[in-house]
């Protein structure tokens, strides 16, 4: 997952998202980096999945990287871990339910 500025990421999440990915990276211990490219993984399954997507909330933070995120009656379970040696963070983002 590639390194972007503040600015880059309010972009792309919308101003409205920062504030979730502040609270993200400080509940899931992280940087704000790798929690932007949660919300980022958890607005793409949404739009892949008919939705808008802009209304996200923190569901869960669990072990092992793992942080639930919801929108409406979906939940996106995101993944944060690295691959093959690499020591570059990589993201996965699963939707389960749907939004309405």
């Amino acid at each position: 997952m590639r390194e972007r500025s503040d600015e880059d990421w309010a972009g792309l999440l919308g101003g409205g998202l920062m504030a979730l990915r502040d609270l993200v990276a400080e509940r899931a211990a992280e940087s704000p980096h790798v929690a932007a490219a949660r919300l980022w993984g958890a607005l793409e399954c949404l739009r892949k999945a008919g939705g808008t997507g802009r209304s996200l909330t923190l569901d869960e933070v669990g072990g092992h990287g793992w942080v639930v995120l919801s929108s409406g009656d979906a939940r996106i379970a995101t993944w944060s871990t690295t691959l093959n040696g690499n020591p570059d963070p990589a993201m996965f983002a699963v939707l389960t339910g749907e939004e309405r």
